[in-house]
């Protein structure tokens, strides 16, 4: 069980001219108080993208030429984790009986953080939950490299390293798709699951 933490979350338009009304970066941080620096300190960030995947089909936008503006990894988790070019949910690579629809959106996870003084205690997950309750994920899908981050780019990451980061993201839901990405359906995420448990008791009594 984490301490208590105070999070923070900044969403904004892409600054990029032409993808500004189609892609949000958002940005979220968990803060924990520090009895020996008398002060809130950093303890774990998460960072990422939420694409209009909708919106831009019905503005005519090509969905290749606006994921390949944004980022090289989001081209190649498209490359690896979509159908034909295409993103569905259910995901194609996700066993269901019901029928595929277009994504209306995806999220792109760039990068979370955790120190590790607070590594085992629950931050990441918690950052994943805050994540679900600040951005919109309907009809949506998750993504993400699992591949460690050092704080020496270019350092190997160890096999054990990878798999702790690949287990990680399991417990969370997520399904790996290639050698290095994950995915996630977002109607599974637990805000998104009591939404529509909400909707249908809703629609019940009514």
């Amino acid at each position: 069980m984490t301490e208590s933490l105070e999070f923070e979350w900044v969403l904004r338009p892409d600054s990029h001219p032409g993808i500004e009304h189609y892609v949000l970066h958002f940005r979220g941080e968990a803060r924990a108080w520090d009895d020996d620096a008398g002060e809130e300190v950093l303890v774990g960030r998460i960072v990422g993208h939420r694409v209009d995947l909708a919106l831009a089909r019905h503005d005519g936008i090509s969905m290749d030429e606006l994921l390949d503006s944004i980022s090289h990894d989001i081209t190649a988790f498209r490359d690896t984790a979509f159908a034909d070019s295409n993103c569905y949910v259910p995901l194609p690579h996700v066993e269901s009986d019901l029928p595929r629809q277009h994504c209306e959106c995806l999220v792109y996870i760039d990068e979370v953080i955790v120190e590790p003084s607070h590594r085992g205690q629950g931050v990441g997950t918690q950052l994943f939950q805050r994540m679900s309750e600040s951005i919109d994920l309907e009809y949506c899908v998750i993504g993400l490299k699992a591949f460690p981050i050092s704080q020496q780019p270019g350092a190997p990451r160890s096999a054990q390293e990878i798999d702790r980061v690949k287990q990680f993201y399991g417990r969370l839901g997520f399904h790996p798709v290639g050698q290095d990405f994950m995915i996630k359906d977002a109607s599974q995420c637990g805000t998104k699951q009591k939404r529509t448990a909400l909707r249908m008791k809703e629609r019940t009594a009514g």
